[in-house]
Formats: C-alpha cells, structure tokens, sequence
C-alpha cells in the first residue's frame, strides 16, 4: 500500500438496539418479574457486545453490511446517502473509534478526522491550550505545533478569543478552530463528516478552498456531506450508501443523480410558500403562493436537468378587494448554497413588465437552457406594483440541477476547476493566421 490508501475489505457494523419490554399486569406477575429481574439484567448485559447466528430481527440493525472499497492515495471521494445509511459510522471505524463487527480496514498515511464539532477539545482548557492539545492528539509534534500555531489561529478567525476557555465558544467558533487544527496537520488521510455546515458562510468558502487545496497536493480525503453542491465541487468520485450497504460507487454526476432520483418526492410537484414568504416586508398589494419548474422529462417539480429547455411557474394573489394589478413587475434570482447571486431574470430589467394582470394568477419564465452545472442551488422571488415592493421571498426553496448531457459528448465541468455556468453555443476553429472578421451582433431580442 502507498501512503494515503485505504483498503477495506467485508467491513460490517451491528448494534444491538432497544426493544419494548411487556411490563405484567397481575400481582403474581410482577412478584415474578421482580424475581427474575436481576437474571435478566445480566444477560442483556453480557449481551450487548456479543452477537450470535440468531441475533436478528428487531433487537439487532447493520448500520454497515458487507462493505468493500479501495481508495487511492490523492482521492477525494464523497460519501452520501440518507440520515441512517450508515456515513458516519464508516468514518468512526476508519478514525478508530468504534471497532467493526466483521471485516478490515488497512490505512496507510497519518490520518485526522473532523466527525463532531470540537471533538478532543477540553471545555475547561483555553483555546490555545486546545489547539496545542488537539495537534499532539492527532500525531503533531510541540515544535510542529509551535511553528504553524499562527498559521492556524488565522485560519480560524478567533484570534481574540485565543485565550479564553473553549466551554464559552459557540458552536462555530468551535468548528473553526476544530477544522483549522485538522486542516494544518496536513495528514495523508483527513476524515470529515457534516460539520462544515456549522460555520459561517465566508468560513465554508475558507474550508471549500482549503479542501480544495489539501485536493491538489495530493491527500487522500473523505467528505460525508448532505449538500450535493459541495460534493459535486469537490469530489470526483462518490459513494452512495444506502442501509448500510454500497448502493453506487461511481462519478459525481452519476451518483448524485441516483441519490437526488431516489430522494425526490412524489405527489408534490409545488413548492408552497408560507406567511413569512408572502412579502411581509413589502407593500401587502399581493402574496407569491407556490412556484415550481418544469422540465419536459421530469415533469413539474423542483428539477431540471443540465442544459434542458424550462419554464418556472410562479403563482401570485391579490387580496379581494382588488379587481386587478397595474405595471406587475417580478424578479427571480438563483443563488448558491452560500448565498451568493449567481443569475437573475426580470421583466424590469428587459422591459416586459405587466401593465395589467389579474387578481390572481400564475407568471411563466421560459428559458431555452438553464446555464448551470448540476447542484443545489436557492430560489428567491421579489414582486412590484406600481413601482412599489409587493411580496419577495427571500428563500422560496431548493431547485435541484440534474446532470444531464448537453453537449452531447457524456461531460460536464465540475465546479471546483470551471465555475458553475454551463456554456455551450460556442465553436473552435484553428487558422495559420489571424482572423479578426466577426459577425455585427443583431442586437438583444
């Protein structure tokens, strides 16, 4: 094996779990049980870590089943699947932490994990107590610590709170210090689970970048993560674990599919937004409703596909007592996970605002091709009357980016190295010498 690999070999995880215990209903019953109770109580004790043939059923779960997996050194590799598939488990049996039931795990290469926020850190001991004991926990030396303690301290951004007892830390303020420790080891192997999700935006695009980084100079990393922008970003391959089990180990693009296809819920095809959705903050002059997308494959829902031609449906009502809206005005932009606007269409901004549209009624964007690589991306809305701000919806929910294949040769750019945006109307061509003849743009339609 070569630094930073990690073979598993028929890997499984039981645990015994609670059953409900029939209390007695008569006077000699519970004489009896009283009697028989100690007996009982040694054996479910002598149990619990001894599993035999016919453990099974109810009293018994496999968060893990017969799992096996070569990664190879400089491999970032995601790892998803629903609360319950059994994530976390496989990183707390690569960390050491658990022991597995049956099977193997061979690791080659310092390893460090990130599986809870402020794990190995003493609440009664300050931060840079922690951060000195935290590196000797996951294998650093005093010197080592000592010479990249600024380094990490600047990475976290709590440089002001350095001395104070980490019990008064937030949570946050935890997971930074937590991940700046971890990612400064610089280990051949770094376990994380769900916990950059616990930091603040500008810290996530710290982390992202981090990753990223660890990525290229060749470290072996293991990111268990519910957001499927992030694993798309960063991870080539990806492991899709269902009831403990390995349901696809392939690409990004493929697994994420299967999982966001398995997931997807059926029977609500809108997006129905609430009362602190209905622009509160506006004049009141009318409420957004619902909005969905609709794809010509997937039907109406809160998917498209990469490249597919959509329509957004966005319904709006005006209260009764108006008979109909003038100069209606809507916007809609799609954001990242972290918040930032990344396009945004307006009938304002191309000068096709409503000057009359009913009391109620459902507004329609059509686009040719929704330029963006697959993910999970935010939908806000914002309306107008008049000039005046009618109902916005800051966060009117998820639009779910399918992969898809538009152009036509099976590839996608992946975020991390090219961006979000997918463009596609263009050519290349090769000449001797340059051609410097371009064709008079038409102007906007």
């Amino acid at each position: 094996m070569r630094k930073g690999s990690i073979r598993i070999r028929g890997l499984s995880k039981r645990y015994r779990i609670g059953v409900f215990d029939d209390r007695p209903e008569t006077l000699l019953g519970a004489a009896s049980d009283l009697v028989m109770r100690p007996l009982r109580n040694l054996k479910r004790l002598r149990s619990l870590t001894r599993f035999g043939d016919g453990d099974s059923g109810d009293s018994t779960i496999w968060a893990l089943k017969d799992i096996s997996l070569d990664i190879h050194p400089g491999e970032v590799v995601g790892v998803i699947g629903h609360n319950g598939a059994g994530k976390t488990t496989l990183l707390k049996i690569l960390s050491q932490i658990t022991h597995p039931t049956r099977g193997r795990v061979e690791l080659d290469g310092r390893v460090s994990s990130l599986l809870e926020v402020g794990t190995g850190f003493h609440p009664e001991l300050t931060g840079r107590e922690n951060v000195y004991l935290n590196g000797v926990i996951l294998g650093m030396r005093k010197r080592e610590v000592d010479r990249k303690f600024d380094a990490i301290v600047d990475f976290s951004g709590i440089r002001k709170f350095i001395d104070t007892p980490v019990k008064r830390y937030s949570s946050g303020m935890r997971v930074r210090l937590a991940f700046s420790v971890s990612a400064h080891l610089e280990p051949e192997i770094l376990l994380i689970d769900e916990v950059l999700s616990v930091g603040d935006a500008q810290f996530q695009r710290k982390c992202l970048g981090k990753m990223d980084e660890a990525r290229h100079s060749g470290r072996t990393i293991l990111f268990v993560s519910h957001q499927m922008a992030m694993v798309t970003a960063l991870c080539d391959r990806v492991i899709l674990l269902d009831r403990g089990q390995v349901q696809m180990d392939g690409t990004s693009e493929e697994a994420v599919f299967r999982y966001l296809g398995a997931s997807s819920s059926t029977g609500t095809t809108w997006v129905t937004l609430g009362a602190e959705d209905h622009g509160d903050d506006g004049s009141g002059r009318l409420s957004l409703r619902r909005w969905a997308v609709e794809d010509a494959q997937l039907g109406l829902g809160t998917e498209v596909r990469c490249g597919h031609r959509c329509a957004f449906h966005v319904e709006y009502e005006a209260p009764e007592s108006s008979e109909g809206l003038e100069q209606l005005s809507i916007a809609m932009t799609i954001k990242d996970l972290l918040g930032t606007p990344l396009l945004t269409a307006s009938t304002h901004l191309v000068g096709a605002d409503f000057q009359t549209a009913p009391r109620r009624g459902i507004v329609k964007l059509e686009l040719e091709q929704l330029p963006l690589i697959p993910g999970t991306y935010r939908v806000h809305l914002w309306t107008s009357v008049q000039g005046v701000a009618a109902a916005i919806a800051r966060d009117a929910g998820q639009l779910e980016v399918l992969p898809g294949d538009p152009l036509g040769t099976g590839r996608l750019p992946r975020a991390a190295a090219h961006g979000v945006f997918l463009l596609s109307n263009y050519s290349w061509s090769i000449s001797e010498s340059l051609d410097t003849e371009l064709p008079q743009s038409a102007g906007s339609s």
